[in-house]
């Protein structure tokens, strides 16, 4: 089995704690819960800043997309914030912050963590925000970044720039969420009706982490729409950012007239042979923002490293990822996916999660009809 680090990327927001079946950043084809992205209203926040963390999540629903005639929990989300400037700068050390919390509140491992409504949860809340620990619900998630998390560290090497980092860990699962206190784990577990942890299938958890520096911003990147076969698409086909992050998972979707078409695949275990179709994510080349510390040490002006990662319930890409901007060459106007269609015909739902080098995150969606 692999070790618990071999399963995380270092992109600013990593996945799959539990089972390292999956991670959001590679995978192209999507089963069961997933988490595509986070997207920080700051990705470089300054001390003292209110951030804003939204989420894109998806369900494809039980194994191999198919009902089983029982009902789909809906996917529950939680966050937990409050660990800063851990010892060297590793998320691990945090978790070890979270397990001495929660069990010196004498939290049972099975209570149920829900949206903080009920007296229990709500004593909770009050209980973890005086240990400095927030927790939240829902796809969307504010925290404060500390007054003096920059100050607080050591004085950093000659030629260093001066920076804090915070760690927001964040957990989706497809049944009930419940505390972790053993101790090293990640402290929100996933359980089933039966109490039984759920499989890596149902679960996701992962964290993303926001650098302040004292004099240096981000931007998130912009994503414009979409193209299929040289046609801009339809508004009704597609979505951009928040309009994208809530999509029930529905087995008997059909096509509806929109999208553009591809026909199905003869034998998927042949990509290669398969029908395709050419797309485009449009991004501004003017979210591209400068990269001063690639500038300081390359002594020319460079900018961010861009690329956009794709996603889809059916089917399969010919490259899971395209480069956007490169640091030295530039803005990349012939950036172009290629989607490769499935056996099943019908709707399918493809994403774009377009990321940067330095935490920041942007995201569309589009349909394409299989028939």
């Amino acid at each position: 089995m692999k070790t618990l680090m071999s399963c995380l990327v270092a992109l600013g927001l990593s996945t799959s704690f539990v089972g390292c079946g999956t991670s959001f950043d590679s995978l192209g084809q999507l089963d069961g819960v997933r988490v595509l992205g986070v997207q920080k209203s700051n990705p470089f926040a300054e001390p003292g800043e209110q951030v804003e963390l939204r989420m894109l999540v998806h369900d494809t629903g039980p194994t191999g997309g198919k009902s089983s005639g029982e009902e789909r929990p809906e996917v529950q989300v939680a966050w937990l914030s409050g660990c800063t400037n851990p010892p060297a700068d590793l998320y691990q050390g945090c978790f070890a912050q979270f397990g001495q919390v929660l069990s010196g509140l004498g939290v049972a491992p099975n209570t149920a963590v829900g949206d903080g409504s009920g007296a229990a949860n709500a004593k909770l809340l009050g209980q973890l925000a005086k240990a400095g620990i927030g927790l939240g619900f829902g796809p969307n998630y504010q925290f404060t970044i500390p007054a003096d998390i920059i100050s607080r560290r050591p004085p950093p090497a000659r030629g260093a720039s001066p920076y804090g980092l915070s760690y927001v860990f964040f957990a989706a699962c497809s049944g009930t969420l419940v505390p972790n206190t053993t101790a090293g784990e990640f402290p929100i577990s996933c359980i089933d009706a039966d109490g039984e942890r759920v499989s890596a299938h149902d679960f996701v958890a992962g964290y993303t982490n926001i650098y302040s520096y004292p004099d240096n911003s981000n931007r998130n990147p912009e994503l414009l729409g979409f193209e299929a076969s040289g046609k801009k698409q339809k508004a009704a086909n597609t979505c951009i950012g928040e309009a994208c992050e809530a999509l029930p998972w529905d087995a008997s979707r059909k096509c509806d007239g929109n999208e553009p078409s591809v026909n199905a695949c003869a034998d998927d275990k042949n990509p290669f042979e398969c029908p395709k179709l050419k797309f485009k994510a449009k991004v501004d080349p003017a979210s591209v923002d400068a990269d001063p510390f690639l500038t300081r040490d390359r002594g020319s002006a460079a900018t961010e490293q861009m690329w956009v990662n794709y996603h889809a319930d059916r089917g399969q890409f010919t490259s899971e990822v395209s480069l956007v901007n490169d640091s030295t060459a530039g803005f990349n106007q012939t950036l172009e996916g290629e989607f490769i269609a499935p056996e099943e015909k019908g709707k399918t739902h493809v994403w774009a999660v377009v990321r940067d080098n330095r935490g920041g995150t942007a995201w569309g969606r589009f349909d394409i009809c299989v028939r």
